[in-house]
């Protein structure tokens, strides 16, 4: 016999035979990751101010999308003073929006945000509380319910599952960010309605990401750009004119440039297609982009898109936040009082700043809650003379005994026959 045949018959032999396994009472359990602790991939780090429309419906180009996994879409875009999150989960599903506002890791200081969005006997609800890692017994949360106070939400149902939309506005606590190029770390998470509240001490994996006014895809590594007025606003009505600035060499072979602003201002201005202009014995070449916005324009920022067309036909994607503002904005000192067992009036001092290139009249009216009392300064006139200029106001406003926490304030402005309103809030400790 030969050997090889040999070999083969005695391992036939030799074989063990393999048995079904054996059902038992308590099998190993499968061991799972930690919450929190999988890597949150982002679609890109850049995140640009846009303003969307809070009604649980996901439009057009209304928002920045920032991951894609199975199981979950999510968004996440900011403007100063707010951040907009919205995802779609599995229904029966919360989403957790974790925030790590230093971006120097989460339980390091005090600093880390955690949003819990859901919907409780048909009625949706935002939560928010603060990790206060700087204890010596540990972290501990700190709830803030200032946060779900001032955030605006709206949940829509389908075959996808839940999808929630969110606003979150700072309460004057002084916690979201306000300029471009800050720098925060985050994650977004679905997890059951019925999960229990994560412990403090339970670390996460967090991404870091920028607040941005424009960002560029697919550009070519010679090529610089910038759009001069990233953030400008402008009021409906009035013109805008924002400046792409290259600098680069002919040799890119860059061709054709479009440029319109998406979403929701898209019909209500211009759209600009030219040959590239070429660049100049500097290197620099240069394209204006020229538009008045419509009366009926949506407030909020909006994104001006570029579309840089190469010989080659890559096409590089140029994108810049530019805001459609009100007459005016009204902002207010951020300031923190105590509690006090007697009533207390206390002074507090707010800006009224101008978006109008002409003069601006109006009246500021203050309505706090029923059991406050603004001592003076309410239902004054203004006169704002210089072109997007400002001026200083203050008021007294009567705290009764034993108020603590975050007080809303309705702020009404007249100009023009027009009336906006808004919230604000102040703290009480």
């Amino acid at each position: 016999m030969p050997i090889s045949l040999l070999l083969s018959a005695l391992l036939a032999v030799q074989e063990p035979q393999v048995q079904p396994p054996v059902a038992t009472e308590n099998p190993t359990p499968v061991r799972q990751a930690a919450p929190f602790s999988t890597p949150f991939v982002v679609a890109e780090p850049a995140r640009l101010a846009l303003t969307p429309k809070i009604d649980g419906k996901l439009e057009e180009e209304e928002w920045d999308p920032i991951i894609g996994e199975a199981g979950m879409k999510g968004f996440f875009q900011w403007e100063p003073r707010k951040l907009h999150v919205a995802a779609t989960v599995p229904s029966g599903h919360d989403l957790i929006l974790s925030l790590d506002l230093k971006s120097n890791g989460w339980l390091v200081g005090a600093d880390n945000l955690e949003i819990r969005v859901g919907t409780k006997d048909g009625v949706n609800r935002v939560m928010g509380r603060l990790v206060d890692a700087t204890q010596v017994a540990g972290p501990q949360w700190v709830e803030l319910p200032g946060i779900g106070m001032a955030a605006v939400v709206a949940s829509s149902t389908g075959e996808a599952g839940t999808t929630y939309e969110v606003t979150l506005n700072d309460p004057n606590l002084g916690l979201l960010p306000r300029d471009p190029d800050s720098k925060l770390s985050l994650r977004m998470d679905s997890v059951p309605s019925e999960a229990a509240a994560i412990e403090p001490y339970i670390p996460r994996v967090m991404t870091p990401v920028t607040l941005a006014f424009q960002r560029a895809a697919a550009l070519a590594p010679a090529l610089r750009w910038k759009t001069e007025g990233a953030g400008v606003a402008v009021m409906p009505g009035d013109s805008v004119r924002l400046r792409e600035t290259f600098n680069g060499t002919d040799k890119l072979g860059i061709q054709r440039l479009s440029l319109r602003t998406e979403g929701f201002a898209r019909r209500a201005t211009n759209e600009l297609t030219v040959p590239f202009p070429g660049f100049d014995n500097k290197g620099r070449a240069f394209v204006d982009y020229g538009t008045r916005v419509q009366p009926e324009a949506e407030l909020g920022y909006r994104i001006l898109r570029g579309e840089l067309t190469s010989s080659d036909g890559v096409t590089a994607l140029l994108q810049t936040s530019y805001r459609i503002a009100p007459v005016v904005d009204f902002d207010l000192v951020r300031e923190r009082f105590t509690t006090s067992d007697q009533p207390k009036t206390v002074r507090l001092t707010y800006f009224l700043r101008s978006n109008s290139p002409r003069r601006v009249d109006g009246t500021i009216t203050l309505l706090p809650p029923d059991n406050f009392r603004v001592v003076s300064g309410n239902d004054k006139g203004f006169i704002i003379s210089s072109p997007r200029g400002g001026v200083r106001r203050v008021f007294e406003l009567e705290i009764p005994a034993g108020t603590k926490g975050v007080i809303p304030i309705l702020v009404r402005t007249e100009i023009g026959g027009k009336s906006k309103d808004e919230t604000i809030y102040l703290n009480v400790e």
